[in-house]
């Protein structure tokens, strides 16, 4: 522009006068204007689209026809109405309702010089409203976009503006009425001053494509689409606008949908969670807080014990225990006598949820309320809550509700008579959880009452029809000669290759993983496979640190008197991909890797046999349909081999 100095943009030592400074006020004014682009229709409006005429169409209107949402129009002077006459095509659509509230969007085409062609709205059955009409392909830009308002179809009043976009011949508008206030935008950039203009029509009403009576005009208007507020009923009874919101009783933000229902979400806080924890949101009471990752415990062996907070100890009850809870669930394991005396085994883990049992055994057995199923099984509540049993290597159950992905995750590693019983708990647990894993507060050393094994696990237990104390404590190497150094010398493999990378404490002779695996070899009479259920609870403490380190994974490879014997049909993998393929989710997404057992590459798992993918039958909540069979539930579902997914986990 003139007077901007040649020396621009400016060198060390180069003056800028004050009319420089006036042209680029000017400039960074224009590109505040321009940069204001049109953001469409307000959130949660109901949009329709306008494609057909409303009633019979005046003298004026020779043709007016809605393709593909395309109108193409063609006028002629009406010879007996002024120049100020809008000749209108009045126009509606499907669902569209006349609302003093709306956004309106669409473009204006125009093949010839100087056509006059608009939209009229909060228009009434006598042609009385609003309008906006534009000069199309006008030679000047000044006063080329026009605003204003009609009487019976006669120009009453009306302000000319500015719009260069004019004089191409196509111009795409939209138009936002909203609470009285209008906002304008032209190739969407928003024209401040139209958007300024006070329009005098305010009460609902209906929209037409419009021309003036100057002459005959021919254009096209294409994509004319309306959006308008719904309104939701609160359950107080008032009316919500579509788009608005309010926080009810418990915290949660209503806002009205474009489908006419309140949703109700919590408002989640946006300050950032300190280093090593995540934010969790409960959907339903909308607390909000930071917690941990989910933490490991398990019973592995004659039982041992490791809690959530690393407490290592024994328990010999032959009972159901509690084993974790967490509000609307809870966890059991349930140990068996299988030799008439200590040491005792965990056979089942059982998840109560939502008044029925789900729960998985050694041998791969899956049992729901008592009665077997196939596996996978997956049972999908009308809250969107979900319970799975699936085989991932070893069987599993996982629970996903309150937005936890998963809740608790729980793995029974066949041992053949006993299973060696793994829980991941989530973090929103922490501190509310009871049970034989402790309390998950941190801390080891209150996870047990009185701080006793036999007392504690007494407390937490269920029931059974006969379930004597357990026997006290003891160490069964001290019934065989030079019994403590011979366990030691073969579990010391704990502190050698891999399992030197681990940073978990493998603890002493006198507790920890140590001395839960002499404990074991000892009950076996100084047999060394018995050391290998500790080895493998141990691997998998130390890959929750650390899920990058391949030789633990690989740890049966070497130490070679650990084979783990897998069902005929699967074979052992130490990094296999999970979820692994089954008849149910051919072409799961991976979510990791997972030592177990699995199907050669390219079978599907369906229960526990590995098939080929026409061998599949369909099921459903754990049992086998025919294809073609119905199930009678709260919908009729046909059977027809569909694909339910599973859900990833984050535990």
């Amino acid at each position: 522009r003139s007077g901007i100095n040649a020396e621009w943009p400016l060198r060390p030592g180069n003056s800028l006068d004050i009319s420089v400074i006036s042209e680029m006020k000017f400039l960074i004014g224009v590109c505040l204007l321009i940069s204001q682009v049109a953001g469409g229709p307000p959130a949660e409006w109901s949009c329709k689209s306008l494609s057909q005429t409303r009633g019979s169409l005046p003298s004026c209107v020779l043709s007016a026809k809605a393709s593909n949402d395309v109108w193409y129009i063609t006028t002629q002077k009406d010879a007996s109405q002024s120049g100020s006459y809008m000749c209108s095509v009045p126009i509606t659509g499907a669902g569209v309702v006349d609302t003093a509230d709306f956004y309106l969007q669409g473009s204006f085409d125009s093949p010839t010089d100087m056509s006059f062609a608009g939209i009229s709205f909060n228009t009434d059955s006598s042609s009385s409203g609003n309008f906006i009409y534009f000069r199309l392909k006008s030679p000047a830009p000044s006063n080329n976009f026009v605003l204003g308002n009609m009487q019976r179809g006669i120009t009453q009043t009306q302000k000319n503006f500015d719009a260069t976009a004019v004089q191409s011949g196509r111009i795409n508008f939209e138009i936002q009425f909203e609470d009285n206030n209008l906002e304008v935008y032209l190739n969407g950039v928003r024209h401040s001053l139209a958007s300024n203009y006070q329009p005098y029509y305010t009460e609902a009403g209906a929209f037409n494509i419009i021309s003036a009576n100057f002459r005959g005009a021919n254009y096209k208007v294409s994509g004319l689409k309306v959006c308008t507020p719904v309104i939701c009923i609160a359950p107080d009874g008032s009316s919500i606008k579509g788009g608005d919101s309010y926080t009810d009783s418990d915290g949660k933000k209503c806002t009205c949908k474009a489908s006419g229902q309140m949703e109700c979400v919590c408002d989640i806080p946006s300050s950032p969670c300190p280093g090593g924890t995540t934010r969790w949101t409960d959907p339903e009471t909308c607390e909000s807080k930071c917690v941990r990752g989910p933490q490991y415990c398990r019973s592995s062996g004659d039982p041992h014990y490791k809690s959530f907070d690393g407490k290592y100890y024994d328990f010999h009850g032959k009972c159901t225990y509690q084993a974790a809870s967490c509000g609307e669930f809870e966890v059991y394991f349930k140990n068996y006598d299988l030799i008439g005396r200590a040491p005792r085994y965990t056979g089942r883990i059982e998840l109560k949820f939502n008044g029925e049992v789900f729960s998985i055994e050694n041998n791969y057995v899956a049992k729901v309320n008592g009665q077997q199923v196939q596996v996978p099984y997956v049972k999908t509540y009308t809250n969107g809550d979900r319970v799975e049993i699936i085989n991932n290597g070893q069987l599993e159950i996982r629970l996903y509700n309150k937005g936890r992905n998963p809740s608790v995750r729980l793995r029974a590693n066949n041992a053949g008579r006993y299973i060696n019983a793994e829980m991941w708990l989530h973090g929103s647990c922490a501190d509310l959880t009871e049970g034989l894993c402790g309390n998950f507060n941190g801390n080891p050393n209150d996870d047990l009452i009185q701080n006793n094994p036999n007392v504690h696990g007494e407390t937490y237990k269920e029931y059974d029809e006969s379930c004597p104390a357990p026997p006290k404590p003891y160490h069964p190497c001290d019934d065989i000669d030079n019994g403590h150094a011979q366990a030691e010398e073969i579990c010391s493999v704990i502190k050698g290759s891999p399992f030197n990378q681990c940073d978990v404490d493998v603890g002493s002779a006198d507790g920890g993983p140590l001395k839960d695996c002499m404990t074991d070899v000892c009950y076996c009479f100084i047999d060394k496979s018995c050391a290998c259920d500790t080895l493998d609870g141990y691997a998998t403490a130390c890959l929750n640190k650390n899920p990058l380190l391949g030789d633990v994974k690989n740890w049966r490879n070497k130490i070679t008197f650990c084979p783990l014997e897998c069902p005929a049909g699967l074979a052992y993998q130490a990094e296999a991909p999970v979820p692994q393929p089954t008849c149910l989710n051919k072409n799961p997404k991976q979510e990791g890797t997972e030592r177990g057992c699995f199907c050669p590459a390219g079978k599907l798992l369906q229960d526990g046999v590995c098939v080929d993918a026409d061998q599949c039958k369909c099921i459903h909540e754990g049992v086998f349909y025919k294809t073609g069979d119905k199930v009678k539930k709260e919908k009729s579902t046909d059977c027809d081999s569909a694909l339910i997914p599973l859900l990833p986990f984050d535990g």
